[in-house]
């Protein structure tokens, strides 16, 4: 007979509790035929239909990924979240963290940065895709996708600033010794390496906010969320440390296709990104006004009553300003006000026509004309008053008619 061991952790601790051998280990379930079929040594031949519930065993191997996960053991978490992916190939979460732990062990060996972006990249369609045919509930599927992003926005600026340091110190070191061919060959290869892996980071950020959109083409629920990672896509693309140095030696033997090469890929991230920020905003627009057209069209009522009350404020409008039009022929002194005036114009010209040494008739035609400008001026202020009242009173209508035509007219 064999010993029993754990499938799951390789434990050889059980205890028999309810009719069931517990791992103590990780606490994993075997009934006694599964204890049975695992301690007998050789093949075992079953005649008839065998069903096999093994919801115990994927509960329990759930939480051990979930765990090594969360205690960042990367090796555990990528070997449990594999077996899971095997056992349901439609569970999003081990699909992804299989490759996103596979993801990071590959980086840690330095010359697997480049398989593990493209792990990266590559799971995004996939993943995600799983998301949308198998979650029905919309609110589920975009918490699903905001951790997705959250992990690969994380992972991507790690990688981000490790591949950093790693020009930076070969560079600063390159920079330190004098020129040989084949330091000159090593700086080459690394500046290469190091603006492709850049490129790559920036591709998925790209790819990630791309897919959000193609998923929603018709909902804006994860809009925002897209052009945070497109923009994130091209600043990684622009800032490139590599390209600084690009610049500063590009007549040097070898970098001149390198950095056309680099600027080809910056031109071609931007471009992307533009394409994608364009879509969103005219998306964003289809479907403000989609949504504003069936607002209304649910709210009847409500818009023939804000429209039936608009145009009871413009006319309301109307009629004061015809009535401001018609208030100063209403004030008392009006008719002599138009006297007055028509008696200060007469003692301006008759002042304008005395000659220049004519100062004390001059004076004295002035006084006139201060007094009758006087007495206009009183009456003015009687006609002055009764426009403010009136006008008082459009103020307010005209903010109405305005918050109206707001409220007719904002988003939806």
């Amino acid at each position: 007979m064999k010993r029993l061991i754990c499938e799951m952790c390789e434990g050889t601790d059980f205890v028999k509790q309810e009719g069931v051998f517990v791992c103590q280990s990780c606490g994993t379930k075997y009934s006694v035929e599964e204890a049975k079929r695992m301690m007998i040594e050789g093949t075992v031949e079953v005649a008839g239909t065998v069903k096999v519930d093994n919801t115990g065993k994927l509960d329990n191997l759930f939480k051990l990924a979930r765990r090594a996960k969360e205690e960042s053991n990367f090796e555990k978490a990528a070997q449990y979240y594999e077996q899971f992916q095997l056992e349901n190939p439609l569970d999003w979460e081990s699909a992804f963290y299989a490759i996103y732990f596979s993801a990071i062990l590959k980086w840690r060996n330095d010359e697997e940065e480049t398989t593990a972006l493209n792990l990266l990249h590559n799971c995004i369609d996939s993943v995600l895709n799983i998301i949308s045919y198998n979650i029905k509930e919309k609110n589920r599927q975009i918490l699903a996708i905001n951790e997705i992003s959250r992990e690969l926005s994380g992972i991507c600026s790690v990688f981000y600033g490790s591949n950093e340091s790693t020009f930076q110190s070969f560079y600063q070191r390159y920079a330190e010794y004098s020129y040989s061919s084949h330091n000159h060959n090593l700086f080459i290869q690394c500046l290469q390496k190091t603006t492709n892996i850049n490129y790559r980071i920036s591709v998925i950020y790209y790819a990630l906010g791309e897919k959000m959109l193609s998923m929603y083409e018709n909902e804006s629920d994860l809009d925002d969320l897209a052009k945070t990672l497109m923009e994130q896509a091209n600043k990684i693309a622009r800032e490139n440390p590599c390209n600084i140095v690009l610049q500063a030696y590009s007549e040097m033997s070898g970098i001149y296709q390198l950095k056309s090469e680099s600027e080809n890929c910056v031109s071609e991230i931007e471009e992307m990104v533009n394409n994608g920020m364009e879509r969103i905003t005219q998306k964003q627009e289809v479907i403000a006004k989609h949504r504003f057209i069936e607002y209304w069209d649910a709210h009847k009522h409500e818009k023939a009553e804000f429209e039936a009350e608009k145009k009871s404020l413009n006319e309301q409008i109307v009629a004061l300003n015809q009535e401001i039009t018609r208030i100063p022929e209403r004030t008392d002194g009006y008719v002599k006000m138009i006297e007055l005036q028509k008696e200060a114009q007469e003692f301006a010209s008759e002042k304008s026509r005395l000659g220049l040494f004519k100062i004390k008739e001059k004076k004295a035609v002035q006084e006139k004309i201060d007094a009758v400008n006087c007495e206009i001026s009183v009456i003015q202020l009687h006609i002055d008053s009764a426009l403010d009242e009136v006008k008082k009173r459009i103020t307010p209508l005209e903010n109405k008619v305005k918050a109206i035509d707001i409220e007719l007219t904002k988003p939806r």
